[in-house]
C-alpha cells in the first residue's frame, strides 16, 4: 500500500482550512447537497466531500457511508490532493497502490474511486470531492464533466464562506465568523480549566473623525488600527475580529489580569504611535478604549460567549468614568 505524501505547502493549507472553519462537527446542507448530486449523476453508492488535514480525512459531507473520516495514510483522496486534475482508481484491488489497503480489503471494499481536488478561495487544495463505488468501472468522459462542474459549485460555496469570514475593509473575520470559533473555543478552555480573556477594543469618537475626515479616512483609520491588533495579537489561537461598526473584538486563550492588561496597554501605546489627528479627542489624536472580561475555570467565572460579551462591554463603558489609561478589566 502506498501512503499519500504531505504537499510541500501543507501549512499554509492547514491554515486556509483552519480560517475557514473547515473541520466542524456538523456536517452542512450546503455541501450535502453537491455530494448527493455527485452520487445520483455519477450512479455511485457513495460519494464525500473531505478535508484532509494532519493525520485524518474529515468527512464535511457523505453520502452512502455511515462515517466521519478516516486515518490519512489510507486515505484515496490524501493522494487527490495531491493532483492537477481528477485522480481515477478505475480497479482498487488491482492497483498496486491499494489492492492492499484496508478500505478495499475490508468495510466500505472500495472498487472505484474518482476524486476532484477542491481549492479555496487563495488556491490552496483543501480537500476532495470524491464518488466511490463497491465495483470496478470506467469514468466516463460526460461523468468526468460531471464530477468537476460539481467540484466547480463546492469551490463557490467555499468563496462565498471566505466572504462571510472576513471583513471586507479590515480583512479581519466577521461577527458571525468569531462569535461561532468563539463559543467552541470557550468550551474547549473551559473543559481544561484555562482561563481566557475577551478584549473589546473601540475607536474613540469615531463618527467624530468620519465627521471631519470623511468615510475613506475613516476606513484608513479602521485598517490601521486592525493592523495594531494583528501586530499585538498573533500568537496561535487569538482571534481578532470586527465586533461592530469601530468595535473589535479579541479572544484570548490562557490570559489572566495581568497578561491581559499588559498586551491593552500594548495595543493602544501602538494606536498612539499612529499619531493620527483626531481633534474630537483629548490628545488631539487617534485612540482606542478597551474593554475586557477575563473567566477563570472557577464556577461562577465559566462565563459563556454572551456572559462574556456583556462583561466587556461594561468594562468598555467604565472607560468613561475611570482613570486607567482606557482600560477596563472586570
Amino acid at each position: 500500500m502506498r501512503t499519500p505524501s504531505f504537499p510541500a505547502d501543507e501549512a499554509l493549507r492547514r491554515e486556509t482550512i483552519a480560517e475557514l472553519d473547515l473541520l466542524g462537527a456538523d456536517l452542512e446542507d450546503r455541501f450535502e447537497r453537491v455530494t448527493r448530486l455527485v452520487s445520483m449523476v455519477l450512479q455511485t453508492p457513495i460519494a464525500a466531500f473531505s478535508i484532509v488535514e494532519g493525520d485524518r480525512q474529515c468527512f464535511r459531507a457523505i453520502q452512502g457511508l455511515d462515517a466521519v473520516g478516516t486515518a490519512r495514510d489510507v486515505s484515496f483522496c490524501g493522494h487527490t490532493i495531491l493532483q492537477q486534475g481528477v485522480f481515477v482508481v478505475t480497479d482498487a484491488r488491482r492497483h498496486p497502490w491499494f489492492r492492499d489497503n484496508p478500505l478495499v480489503t475490508g468495510d466500505p471494499n472500495i472498487g472505484f474511486y474518482a476524486g476532484a481536488p477542491v481549492r479555496a478561495p487563495n488556491q490552496r487544495v483543501v480537500g476532495s470531492l470524491c464518488a466511490i463505488d463497491t465495483h470496478p468501472r470506467e469514468l466516463t468522459p460526460t461523468h468526468r464533466r460531471a464530477l468537476t462542474d460539481l467540484r466547480d459549485i463546492l469551490e463557490e460555496e467555499l468563496a462565498l464562506r471566505a466572504g462571510a469570514v472576513r471583513a471586507p475593509t479590515t480583512g479581519l473575520y466577521t461577527r458571525s465568523f468569531f462569535e461561532d470559533v468563539a463559543r467552541r473555543e470557550l468550551e474547549r478552555l473551559q473543559g481544561r480549566k484555562l482561563s481566557v480573556a475577551l478584549l473589546l477594543v473601540r475607536v474613540d469618537d469615531f463618527d467624530g473623525f468620519v465627521d471631519l475626515q470623511g468615510h475613506r479616512a475613516g476606513d484608513a483609520l479602521l485598517r490601521a488600527v486592525a493592523d495594531c491588533l494583528r501586530s499585538t495579537f498573533q500568537a496561535p489561537g487569538q482571534l481578532i475580529a470586527n465586533y461592530r461598526a469601530s468595535d473589535f473584538a479579541v479572544l484570548l486563550p490562557d490570559f489572566d489580569r495581568r497578561t491581559t492588561t499588559e498586551h491593552a496597554r500594548t495595543l493602544r501605546e501602538r494606536v498612539s504611535a499612529l499619531a493620527q489627528a483626531h481633534p474630537s479627542t483629548a490628545s488631539g489624536q487617534a485612540a482606542v478604549s478597551i474593554g475586557a472580561a477575563v473567566a477563570d475555570a472557577e464556577p461562577k467565572r465559566k462565563l459563556g460567549l454572551s456572559g462574556l460579551v456583556t462583561v466587556a462591554y461594561e468594562a468598555l463603558a467604565n472607560t468613561r468614568d475611570l482613570g486607567s489609561g482606557g482600560v477596563s478589566i472586570l
